[in-house]
């Protein structure tokens, strides 16, 4: 006799509506959640990209004006020296030669290129007049213009100009005078001070607002000038005998 045992029916339980729901909201929401994680990374990266680009940006600035003011003179023959204000300083400087002055020459017809050694450097902010007649600060500007070793050029002669940086919206100079102690606001021609405060601002200063009272975050540094050292004994008088006024 053969036994056959009972077949036991599985039901089979589908999803609810609610638990389908409850699934569907919860894969949405860790969705959701991984999205926001994904966006704020994003925008973090942004800004560390941004605030690292204004870092060396800021640091090409200061570098670029630091390596020009440190090479600031006087010049005797041009009675020439140092002059600033607030908001520009003006100074002449030395220039190397360019590459064509140390190319190989073939013939002795083949004759170097005539330079200025001289140039006349100032900065400040660059200021254009917008469709309606207002000044509009485009950033800090450097100008140059070549000078001739006896002589100097006509005034807007040979002027070149290049937008350093359209971040920076204000600048500020202070002299430093060694015999009084003290920062300046102004410095006359015909010296070198020991010392320029360089201060740049991301913000314009507002109107009736005086410079000293910038409010604002200020990118600074102090530049010292070796052109500003005293003469050694006896340098004047030889320069005297020699002719130089």
């Amino acid at each position: 006799m053969t036994m056959h045992r009972p077949r036991i029916a599985h039901a089979r339980r589908a999803f609810t509506l609610t638990e389908v729901v409850l699934s569907i909201g919860l894969a949405l929401g860790l969705m959701g959640t991984l999205l926001w994680f994904y966006q704020h990374a994003a925008d973090t990266r942004d800004t560390i990209g941004q605030d690292l680009d204004r870092l060396q940006q800021r640091r090409l600035v200061m570098d670029r004006v630091t390596e020009q003011l440190r090479g600031a003179m006087s010049h005797r023959f041009l009675n020439i020296g140092l002059e600033g204000q607030t908001d520009r300083v003006t100074f002449i400087a030395a220039r190397l030669p360019g590459n064509a002055a140390w190319a190989v020459r073939d013939g002795t017809d083949d004759f170097v290129p005539p330079e200025q050694d001289v140039v006349l450097t100032s900065f400040a902010l660059r200021i254009e007049e917008d469709e309606d007649g207002y000044g509009v600060i485009r950033g800090v500007e450097m100008q140059t213009q070549k000078l001739i070793a006896t002589e100097t050029a006509e005034e807007g002669e040979g002027i070149e100009s290049a937008l350093l940086s359209s971040d920076f919206l204000f600048v500020r100079f202070r002299y430093w005078d060694d015999e009084g102690q003290a920062w300046l606001d102004t410095w006359e021609e015909g010296g070198i001070p020991k010392a320029i405060e360089v201060a740049f601002g991301y913000e314009p200063l507002e109107e009736d607002a005086e410079p000293i009272d910038y409010p604002h975050e200020l990118v600074s540094r102090v530049i010292y000038l070796p052109g500003a050292a005293e003469p050694q004994d006896g340098l004047e008088e030889l320069l005297r005998s020699l002719g130089a006024p």
